[in-house]
């Protein structure tokens, strides 16, 4: 993470560098705090909104020097509990219908005898899809272009079977009511939708 100027001091001879989570002074090129033991390396691949929406979070759910923040942030950080930004999930969303489109493209040229069938057997091909790579390894290949991951919202492994096929079917719903189970990331403390809060699973980075 490179830090900004609003984190450091020129005093006219070495820059002095602050913590950009608990503001208080720490060594040049630290990777770590010395005071709240926040990484001040984090995730490459996080983004300055990712990063300002991580400190926005820790400080006001938990304050900002108190021992339950510290342990908090630090559990969060060391088991890369990120939850992924609604554009990455738009973007892994996206490949992942391309696909299904190249898959019902080839069953109509395959099965044109029965076309009448073929919007129910895209719906099955999506479902299938979905709830297949959700319960193998919590990742489709949208999310593995991506770089982010469905896991149990408890344990943080990837999703269990029941789970894959309530998150498939609960989808729908999320896109009923004018998509207010789409856009419910926006203002959910983990950025989950309806179907991650129904199946109780969150989406997060994963390298």
């Amino acid at each position: 993470m490179q830090l900004s100027t609003d984190d450091i001091i020129f005093t006219g001879e070495k820059p002095i560098m602050y913590c950009p989570f608990c503001g208080l002074e720490i060594p040049d090129h630290a990777s770590i705090c010395t005071h709240c033991g926040s990484s001040i390396n984090l995730p490459a691949e996080l983004t300055e909104g990712d990063i300002k929406r991580i400190r926005n979070r820790y400080h006001q759910n938990y304050g900002i020097k108190t021992i339950s923040a510290d342990e908090a942030f630090k559990k969060e950080i060391r088991s890369e509990i990120i939850p992924a930004l609604y554009s990455s999930r738009v973007v892994a969303f996206m490949f992942d219908w391309l696909i299904i489109v190249g898959l019902t493209v080839f069953s109509m040229n395959q099965f044109s005898q029965i076309k009448e069938f073929i919007p129910f057997m895209s719906i099955f091909e999506a479902f299938v899809y979905f709830t297949f790579f959700t319960a193998i390894s919590g990742r489709t290949i949208g999310k593995m272009i991506v770089g982010i991951q469905v896991v149990d919202s408890d344990s943080v492994k990837p999703p269990t079977l029941i789970q894959a096929i309530s998150r498939s079917i609960t989808c729908v719903f999320s896109f009923l009511f004018l998509f207010a189970g789409v856009i419910a990331p926006f203002y959910n403390y983990y950025g989950k939708a309806w179907h991650d809060q129904l199946s109780k699973t969150l989406v997060i980075y994963r390298r």
